[in-house]
């Protein structure tokens, strides 16, 4: 699953390192692999009351833990824990995709 606010994080990373239509070709795929979470009021009101002091790790935590998900996979683990969420790096989460303990 993907928090809906990475998707524009993908595309505006993909735009600056390469362009417009390499952007738009890679959010489609990344829709056509991914379920998305939505943020809504209710993971925004959850995001502001935890304890994490990165507004977008929080909301990301908070699409985690209203979707059910055992993990996110990231690069800043403290703000994760903060929130209660496990946090995984991307090496870690690849090696369980392939062992088929995830999915």
């Amino acid at each position: 699953m993907l928090a809906a606010h990475e998707v524009t994080t993908l595309y505006s990373i993909a735009r600056r390192h390469r362009d417009v239509r390499f952007a738009k070709q890679l959010v489609g795929e990344v829709l056509s692999v991914f379920e998305i979470v939505p943020v809504d009021r209710d993971v925004l009101l959850r995001a502001v009351a935890l304890p994490v002091g990165d507004l977008e790790d929080a909301v990301t935590a908070s699409c985690a833990i209203v979707a059910g998900c055992d993990a996110v996979v990231g690069r800043d683990a403290i703000g994760f824990r903060r929130a209660g969420v496990t946090v995984l790096a991307a090496e870690e989460a690849l090696a369980l995709l392939e062992a088929g303990e995830g999915a």
